[in-house]
């Protein structure tokens, strides 16, 4: 029988579990607290090092049972009908008369509408894609009588408003300096404002058109200057805030998704990113989203969802070279996804990504035409980074590059870029707190990586 005195023991056991499970996140903080100022001093590394190790094994024991991610039901696959071949046939020929007849270096009116045509087919031969009623969704979002404002929506509005004050407060002169590739910038939008809408812009090193694009928008009303590049730059850092809080919302909860935003809206590294006219910045804009339209992808897989993916991906490849391993990381990511949930079969994998990777290649038409035109042009700054193009290649290249990914690793914690004109010199990239929630957050969605979409983070 269960005397008084046992039945007393197991409550006090449970009770003084309760307050370590309560007090440990803190106590993993406060150790991440320690192991971050000495990186910041440059003093016992292995140890800081150590510690970090510490603290995140303390916070994954102790949040062991507690569920912040979003629960995701088993994905319902359903039989996907067949694609309809004649309209796919159809826009690959208008793909490939978009590709022979867009001019190599211009977009041009009837190669832009063959082009656009051939992703419209593309879509519309899918299944469930006629089923999309566009009117719907615009009146679903009309407001309505007595619709009341809930709190999140009051909280991310106050937070974006913070975010564009740290964005937009003396843009005029911070900075003052235009840096070595502004001018450029500036001539590229000028380009596009004499009317030769390029593909591609071939300065040095050559560059993608979306942002020259977005920034020409605003200098056909306001003309082109330093402050109309810098303005239009801050706006997409304002904007990313947003996005950020549906995305993580959708991975976890409204609470998660204020945090992350308000952590991002009080960001060096993003405030600078968005202060300095630099179209890096559409990069967390666009990685934001391509995470949100693969989870929702996953979450319900079907064909229209995933060639959403695959122009999304395709789209990002007008933005910044980097985007370049966001095909790899696609991969990479529904890979994981599906060796943590085998919700997907083979062939329903590889229909799935055929689908996207089409999706992509219809996107890219222009570039490709551009990059099979101009191959030296458009993969100039890859190459100058891979081969010996632009200065001899060291004799030690698997060292060198072990200690590229180290240094890569490092900027967020321990010392970020030397280049000023983009940063704080060396400073690490993460402010101090933020710093510490990236050690332990990295370690969280690893140990968890099968909860969620984790996989995905």
């Amino acid at each position: 029988m269960i005397t008084a005195e046992t039945s007393r023991a197991t409550s006090h056991r449970r009770s003084l579990t309760s307050i370590l499970i309560l007090i440990a996140p803190f106590a993993a903080f406060a150790l991440g607290w320690w192991a971050q100022r000495e990186l910041d001093a440059k003093g016992q590394i292995p140890l800081a090092v150590l510690a970090f190790l510490l603290a995140t094994l303390l916070l994954v024991v102790s949040t062991w049972n507690v569920n912040l991610e979003r629960a995701t039901a088993r994905a319902a696959i359903g039989v996907e009908t067949p694609l309809r071949l004649p309209l796919v046939a159809l826009s690959f020929a208008l793909a490939a008369l978009a590709f022979v007849s867009t001019a190599p270096e211009r977009f041009t009116p009837e190669g832009v509408i063959i082009w656009l045509l051939s992703i419209a087919m593309f879509v519309y031969a899918l299944p469930h894609a006629r089923d999309l009623n566009l009117l719907a969704h615009v009146r679903a979002m009309r407001p309505r009588a007595g619709v009341i404002v809930r709190w999140e929506i009051l909280a991310l509005a106050l937070i974006t408003i913070v975010a564009a004050f740290f964005r937009f407060y003396k843009l005029d002169a911070i900075p003052a300096e235009m840096g070595p590739d502004l001018p450029l910038k500036f001539f590229n939008v000028e380009t596009i404002l004499s009317g030769n809408p390029l593909v591609f812009f071939p300065s040095w090193p050559g560059r993608e058109p979306l942002f020259f694009y977005w920034v020409a928008i605003f200098a056909e009303f306001f003309g082109n200057s330093h402050l109309t590049i810098k303005f239009a730059a801050a706006l997409v850092g304002i904007g990313t805030l947003p996005v950020l809080f549906i995305v993580a919302r959708r991975l976890f909860n409204a609470e998660v998704g204020l945090y992350a935003s308000a952590l991002l809206a009080v960001s060096h590294w993003h405030i600078i990113l968005s202060r300095i006219g630099f179209r890096a910045i559409l990069m967390p804009l666009f990685i934001f989203v391509l995470t949100y339209v693969l989870v929702r992808a996953l979450d319900a897989p079907r064909d229209f969802n995933f060639a959403l993916v695959g122009l999304w991906l395709g789209a990002g490849l007008y933005t910044y070279n980097a985007w370049m391993m966001a095909p790899l990381a696609f991969i990479v990511a529904f890979v994981l996804y599906w060796v943590a949930r085998h919700d997907l079969r083979g062939s329903h994998l590889i229909r799935y990504a055929l689908i996207a990777a089409v999706a992509a290649l219809l996107v890219f038409i222009p570039l490709a035409r551009f990059g099979y035109e101009h191959p030296e042009i458009y993969l100039r700054r890859v190459a100058s980074r891979l081969t010996s193009q632009e200065q001899p290649l060291p004799p030690d290249l698997a060292g060198v590059f072990a200690d590229n990914l180290i240094r890569t690793f490092g900027m967020f914690n321990y010392r970020g870029d030397s280049v000023f004109v983009q940063n704080v010199p060396f400073l690490r990239e993460l402010g101090f707190g933020t710093a510490i929630l990236f050690v332990l957050g990295c370690g969280y969605a690893l140990a968890r990586w099968r909860r969620g979409h984790n996989s995905i983070v």
